[in-house]
């Protein structure tokens, strides 16, 4: 089990990510501003998507913590159930989606 100086490094790494990700997604929208090249901002965007869900994801089972925003916070300690069903389901969820927009930015003519 990871200490709490390593849950609140991991929570840290999390959120730079996000915030690089966010970055991101402005210098794709930069970029299809000068190129009109809208597949290329749309692959750089959407990799940045999938890598933040990814890290948050990663995040949520490496710490055993999941805080949904306004509402309740589960931990792996205090209601297993809960916290794999809700983490398995958020998982499950926003990884399908982000894969599915990462397929079909890569795979369109």
């Amino acid at each position: 089990m990871p200490t709490e100086e390593q849950k609140e490094r991991a929570n840290a790494i999390e959120r730079h990510i996000f915030f690089a990700a966010l970055g991101l997604g402005f210098v794709a929208f930069i970029l299809q501003l000068i190129t009109k090249d809208e597949r290329l901002s749309a692959r750089i965007f959407v990799t940045g998507f999938w890598l933040a869900f990814a890290v948050g994801n990663f995040t949520t089972f490496y710490t055993g913590r999941l805080r949904w925003k306004n509402g309740p916070t589960f931990t792996r300690e205090s209601s297993p159930i809960l916290f794999y069903g809700s983490a398995l389901s958020f998982c499950i969820g926003t990884m399908s989606i982000a894969t599915f927009l990462l397929w079909t930015a890569y795979t369109s003519k």
